[in-house]
């Protein structure tokens, strides 16, 4: 869930509900990171919380980057909003962010292991690799990077401190 972050103090504000929260950028605007949620509903939840501090806020699906919900007054659930592709028009196909988990090689499949279980039902791409970049467990692809660092962000919360975003194939 993200927050438009368009006053220097909206991020003590939305601390207050998510201390968790963080700045950064997403789809070449500033915006506060207010929430990682397994359920709609529990995403749902935050969005009235933070509107009852009068501060808007839009869902976004974390395999697809697709906006799902919005509390700005216009709801796009159960339709096709895709901010990704209305940024320029355009996809590369061939390089996405991912969150890789290096470790040593007799490691990697309790780690892989370990993400699928704690993510429950979401569909997120998680496998062991060898390369690009060595031995590791890769999640995603996502299509931006602020899915990627939501995903890194989790990925950390459960102890796997050596998780990092890169963009690649």
């Amino acid at each position: 869930m993200i927050v438009d972050n368009t006053d220097p103090n909206l991020l003590q504000q939305v601390r207050r509900i998510e201390p968790t929260a963080f700045a950064g950028d997403f789809l070449g605007r500033s915006v506060i990171q207010a929430g990682f949620f397994r359920s709609l509903t529990n995403a749902q939840e935050r969005t009235r919380e933070l509107q009852g501090y009068g501060v808007g806020s839009r869902i976004y699906s974390q395999t697809t980057g697709m906006e799902i919900a919005s509390s700005y007054g216009n709801n796009t659930q159960g339709s096709v909003f895709d901010p990704i592709a209305r940024n320029d028009g355009r996809r590369d196909n061939t390089k996405s962010y991912y969150v890789a988990i290096p470790d040593k090689p007799n490691k990697l499949f309790q780690i892989e292991n370990q993400i699928k279980q704690s993510a429950g039902g979401n569909t997120v791409g998680v496998f062991v690799r060898n390369a690009p970049r060595g031995p590791h467990v890769a999640v995603g692809p996502f299509p931006g990077r602020l899915q990627a660092e939501q995903w890194n962000y989790y990925i950390r919360s459960l102890g796997v401190n050596n998780a990092r975003v890169y963009y690649g194939k």
